[in-house]
């Protein structure tokens, strides 16, 4: 998903609505959206989440959305 400010002189902020049906994330479980240009991860939940934009520092994301968070309960151990 790409994010971007195309105001040169202002942050700009908002939320950002994913269809998780079509991609096949649970409502009711957390997903990440990591960031291919800076590297930062982000944990969101639901389908809206809030992006700002400071153009100063940052004008945009590339996010990758992760559908699947490891969890404890992900894990199988040997005793």
């Amino acid at each position: 998903m790409v994010v971007v400010n195309l105001d040169p002189n202002y942050t700009q902020s908002g939320f950002v609505t994913l269809p998780l049906d079509e991609l096949q994330i649970p409502l009711d479980r957390a997903y990440e959206a990591e960031d291919l240009l800076t590297g930062n991860r982000y944990l969101w939940n639901g389908q809206r989440n809030y992006v700002e934009l400071n153009p100063t520092k940052l004008s945009g994301h590339l996010l990758k959305i992760h559908r699947k968070l490891k969890i404890e309960t992900d894990f199988e151990y040997f005793l």
